[in-house]
């Protein structure tokens, strides 16, 4: 089941099925949704955009990691 509201202001409901590996931890979720402005109830799920936000999200995560160890790292070196 997948709930989405247009930028036209148009609630859709509908059902797509396609591959989560946790149904019980789906809802909720954001995926970026495909559809026609003349028709939104054709639509269909981008999931391949919806992992590359994650992974985006993943690599500053880390990023931000590394650069604090490195901050603490740098930090005792010079005690």
């Amino acid at each position: 089941m997948v709930s989405f509201t247009t930028r036209e202001d148009t609630t859709v409901i509908g059902f797509r099925p396609f591959d989560v590996t946790d149904p019980s931890g789906s809802r909720g979720r954001e995926v970026t949704v495909r559809y026609q402005p003349g028709d939104p109830a054709e639509f269909t799920l981008d999931l391949a955009d919806t992992r590359r936000d994650l992974w985006a999200v993943v690599r500053f995560d880390l990023s931000v990691l590394l650069v604090g160890v490195a901050a603490v790292v740098t930090g005792v070196y010079l005690l």
